[in-house]
């Protein structure tokens, strides 16, 4: 009797430990779950937050090409006039023609010595230079050719807006 008593007793232990074992594993399991479900949301919004940071960088990339694209169309608007001069003495039909668009070009021009530099090749942030020539000379030479194929590369004014340096460079 004693024994069916403690046995009793044991298998009623038994029961209580089992179903405090099965009650924590189910809160283990509660615990489990919410603390992967916090961890998938701070990847979820890790992840978002570097999706933004991406289309931000993509943006500013995109502003920063539109801006040197519009300064490039500024510089080349600025130096159009300059441009059309060279066009008209290289494309003359006759000397007489050429010698007056020659005299129109030099009006922009601090004087018949303005200098005239001609890059041939640049590397590091530094040109190389063919020999230096005047405008007088350089529009002599445009007017011989028939062919004028330089873009400005850089034009350097005195205080009255007239250009005494030219940088030229081959298209």
């Amino acid at each position: 009797m004693i024994k069916k008593i403690f046995n009793t007793w044991l298998i009623i232990f038994f029961l209580i430990m089992l179903f405090a074992a099965g009650t924590g594993c189910k809160s283990k399991q509660k615990i489990a779950k919410a603390e992967a479900q916090l961890a998938w949301e701070k990847e979820a919004e890790q992840k978002k937050k570097q999706e933004e940071l991406r289309k931000e960088a993509e943006q500013k990339k995109k502003e920063e090409e539109l801006r040197k694209i519009a300064e490039a169309k500024k510089a080349t608007a600025k130096y159009e006039n300059i441009n059309a001069h060279f066009i008209a003495v290289a494309g003359a039909e006759n000397f007489t023609i050429a010698n007056d668009r020659i005299k129109k070009a030099l009006t922009l021009f601090a004087s018949e010595n303005a200098l005239v530099l001609i890059i041939i090749s640049q590397a590091d942030g530094f040109n190389d230079y063919d020999r230096p020539t005047t405008i007088k000379k350089y529009l002599e030479y445009l007017m011989d050719q028939k062919k004028y194929d330089k873009r400005i590369e850089n034009v350097v004014s005195d205080t009255n807006g007239k250009i005494t340096e030219i940088e030229l460079i081959k298209k």
